[in-house]
């Protein structure tokens, strides 16, 4: 598994790309997993999105401010 997600991040942590994400779905497709488990990989998958947007506005920002 790519980085297997071992606790929760904390809100000060970048989260992992959704890349490695889909590559540990894929592995605990094959695996023997717990709640918890599920609970991390889910909780690391909002912070991957919140980044992702972030970083959009971000340029989406830097952009518009090209505009005027």
């Amino acid at each position: 598994m790519a980085d297997s997600p071992t606790r929760p991040l904390t809100s000060d942590q970048e989260g992992p790309s959704l890349t490695d994400i889909r590559a540990d779905i894929r592995a605990l497709a094959a695996a023997m997993v717990t709640k918890n488990d599920l609970q991390i990989l889910s909780d690391n998958l909002h912070a991957a999105i919140r980044t992702e947007v972030t970083a959009l506005r971000a340029d989406l920002t830097t952009q518009a401010n090209k505009l005027q």
